[in-house]
């Protein structure tokens, strides 16, 4: 992990569930919001983290609901209901 990436913190949804999300790059930058794929849990990667921080850029990066410590949705959803979340 890059000394600029953050412990995973949990955000708030509107409908209850909570999200992973790791934050890293440049605290003060704009966000570059980072989707790694699917099925994956949000992950350090560092190489993406030291470029966005030498761009000035902040990254977030998401578990997927159900991934990684983020709270599932109560029923099944397709893949492009995650766009409300990000």
């Amino acid at each position: 992990m890059s000394e600029s990436q953050h412990a995973p913190i949990a955000v708030r949804c509107p409908d209850g569930r909570d999200l992973e999300v790791l934050l890293g790059g440049d605290p003060d930058g704009v966000a570059l919001v980072y989707h790694h794929g699917t099925p994956q849990a949000a992950w350090a990667f560092g190489l993406l983290d030291d470029a966005a921080r030498a761009a000035g850029l902040r990254t977030v990066c998401y578990s997927r609901p159900g991934y990684g410590r983020s709270t599932p949705r109560a029923a099944w959803q397709p893949i492009a209901d995650d766009v409300a979340d990000t």
